[in-house]
């Protein structure tokens, strides 16, 4: 018997990360900080998501080895995520619940960019 599958993106498709960037813009705060880099609107813009492929770039531009500038993001990255997450900061699109409909005649599985534990918090959290 064929069995089929349903397989989501997490950000932006079941959990709706984007309409509220606070999360976000405290663990760039915090990166930036704990690099001692100065909080300018330019340098918090420079570790958005949307540059993640230009870390090198930013590295050069930042005076941090790209290592340690993506270690050090990522640690606070999750971390206020997960928060974020827990917190009810950031919460599933409405219409998640529907996936509920589907898990007796399907296999619902999750893909995404985010870190694993961000993935396991959100299945804990909203099932």
């Amino acid at each position: 018997m064929l069995k089929y599958a349903a397989v989501f993106d997490m950000d932006g498709v079941l959990l709706d990360s984007e309409s509220n960037p606070e999360w976000l813009n405290k663990a760039i705060i915090k990166t930036l900080e704990f690099l001692e880099i100065p909080v300018t609107r330019r340098n918090i813009e420079y570790l958005y998501p949307k540059n993640v492929r230009r870390i090198d770039d930013i590295s050069r531009i930042l005076g941090i080895p790209p290592d340690k500038l993506w270690e050090v993001r990522n640690r606070f990255y999750k971390g206020e995520k997960i928060n974020a997450i827990r917190n009810r900061m950031i919460t599933p699109f409405e219409d998640v619940r529907y996936l509920y409909l589907l898990k007796d005649k399907y296999e619902v599985d999750i893909i995404s960019n985010s870190p694993q534990e961000v993935v396991d918090v959100f299945i804990s959290e909203y099932g």
